[in-house]
């Protein structure tokens, strides 16, 4: 029998018509993909994630930390914590990739994170995660794309619904002010935004 393509496979993935068997070899392939660095990787990690469930976590979680391309781990954080909805499992990634790692220095799974958390702080309390989403967009220093997307997530968090939403792919200016429903947000929970020139590295 003549292997799936890719293609082929994405779009019985997407039309939910992949067999059990089909999802075991594509997650043989992805475990292949990922030691060679192919470049199916980041299809083959879609189809997991949009056919798949948690019983396939043990395959996808090691790519959190694939450092030969931040866009496949943001791939495999937003599988796990969003297709999969293992957020909680996987809160110390989340706030690990929100702090910053050296390896991921585009921003793009920090971004990733910071996008995962407005949606798990809008469904349950975390003043952990709350803290530092807080702190990456009160930090002036921090790249303004990466302010934009923690403003974003505390948008969010808030309670605005999408048609009210910022944009979370414009960057921040330093002098921007937060609308009045975060800053109540903020302010119930005991985090009134503070801008940071320097110290807190977050």
């Amino acid at each position: 029998m003549t292997e799936a393509s890719i293609d082929e496979l994405l779009e019985m993935a997407q039309r939910r018509r992949l067999s059990k068997a089909q999802l075991d070899r594509a997650a043989e392939r992805l475990t292949a993909a990922a030691g060679s660095n192919s470049g199916d990787l980041y299809e083959i990690l879609t189809v997991i994630g949009l056919a798949g469930d948690e019983q396939y976590e043990r395959y996808v979680a090691p790519l959190v930390e694939y450092r030969q391309d931040p866009m496949i781990a943001a791939l495999a954080l937003k599988v796990l914590c969003e297709y999969w909805g293992l957020a909680r499992k996987y809160d110390q990634e989340l706030q690990g990739f929100i702090k910053g790692v050296p390896w991921d220095s585009d921003n793009t799974v920090r971004l990733a994170a910071l996008s995962i958390a407005g949606e798990q702080l809008r469904a349950a309390r975390n003043d952990g995660l709350l803290l530092l989403v807080t702190r990456a967009y009160g930090r002036i220093q921090n790249d303004p794309f990466v302010r934009a997307g923690a403003y974003f997530a505390l948008s969010r968090a808030a309670g605005l619904a999408w048609a009210d939403l910022p944009s979370a792919t414009k960057p921040l200016s330093i002098d921007h002010e937060p609308s009045k429903t975060v800053s109540m947000f903020l302010q119930e929970n005991g985090l009134p935004v503070q801008r940071r020139d320097q110290g807190d590295s977050t």
